[in-house]
């Protein structure tokens, strides 16, 4: 505690304990805020530059790869598109199935490469049961999965599989 016929030094001794504290909340705070936020970050620079990276995943083309039409390869991650549901083209339980599986893989290549995108983690749950982060591809706010579902390439997510069949 601090007396008037303390010197400078003095009060600054008395003070230091709770120095080595202060900074390991700071530290701590700071490593919290990574943790919070460091990856979306990382993810939303990293993509602001994509458009022209994006490939097929069959062909490993790009630093950005599409694996089907809600499904792709960044920075070591497999990602799947919370927001939509497209056709199969591997487990396709019809041949309709599969072309529109093909067209819809196809149709989102072509919608990364018009320019910059981000993946948006949305929801509480950051992967699926198979471990694919799970996000949604916007531009300027808006869903990429929209246009192929306005598209008839997609289905919404509705926690469930719909048929592409019949």
């Amino acid at each position: 505690m601090w007396r008037p016929s303390q010197s400078r030094r003095e009060r600054q001794a008395a003070r230091s304990p709770f120095l080595p504290l202060y900074l390991l909340a700071l530290v701590s705070g700071l490593g919290w805020l990574w943790f919070q936020f460091g990856e979306p970050m990382r993810e939303r620079l990293a993509l602001t530059l994509a458009g022209d990276g994006v490939g097929d995943c069959a062909g490993r083309g790009g630093r950005i790869c599409v694996v089907d039409g809600d499904t792709i390869e960044h920075l070591g991650w497999r990602v799947r598109l919370a927001d939509i549901n497209t056709p199969e083209i591997g487990d396709a339980q019809c041949a309709r199935e599969r072309a529109l599986g093909l067209q819809a893989k196809q149709r989102l290549i072509a919608l990364m490469r018009e320019g910059p995108f981000e993946l948006v983690r949305v929801g509480e749950r950051d992967e699926d049961a198979y471990g694919r982060k799970l996000r949604v591809l916007e531009r300027d706010g808006a869903s990429l999965g929209e246009v192929l579902v306005a598209e008839g390439l997609a289905h919404r997510w509705n926690g469930y599989r719909q048929s592409w069949c019949g």
